[in-house]
């Protein structure tokens, strides 16, 4: 059951919408979601700080894989007053937050339950990673964190 609801997530993504562009140094598209704490957060919170958007699933063995590097991170992105937001696609409150506590994942998560933030950000596959400078321009857009992430973030 769990394959089957992956792949019509994974099919929704890749062939029932076509993504938007998105270009590196283009500005990010905003959007509000609610968090696993069930706060609403606005991308708009984060202005003149860089972020890391991380898009995820708990299905996703690649992602889960990925998220305790981010954990060990994310001290590291916190005192470069670099903001971490995980956002979890399509799935419910109660799966990711469960998913969370069994793995100590403390990081920000945000839920995109009808995939509308991930289709804006063009994700066609997870994990993605979308780096966003100061002044709200995308400077990366890919499955893997790059090594010179700090670079990016900090260019103008």
């Amino acid at each position: 059951m769990l394959f089957l609801s992956s792949f019509l997530i994974l099919s929704h993504f890749l062939f029932a919408v076509e993504p938007l562009a998105i270009r590196e140094g283009e500005s990010a598209p905003g959007f509000s979601l609610l968090s696993v704490a069930g706060k609403e957060v606005s991308f708009s919170d984060y202005q003149n700080k860089p972020v890391v958007l991380f898009f995820w699933a708990t299905w996703c063995p690649y992602c889960t894989a990925e998220l305790p590097d981010l954990q060990k991170r994310y001290k590291d992105f916190m005192s470069s007053g670099i903001e971490v937001l995980a956002i979890d696609i399509g799935e419910s409150q109660e799966r990711v937050e469960k998913f969370l506590n069994k793995k100590n994942i403390e990081l920000s998560v945000l839920l995109d339950r009808k995939n509308e933030v991930a289709h804006k950000y063009n994700v066609v596959g997870i994990p993605t990673y979308v780096l966003i400078d100061r002044q709200g321009k995308i400077r990366f857009h890919g499955n893997t964190l790059p090594h010179n992430y700090t670079q990016l973030l900090n260019q103008k």
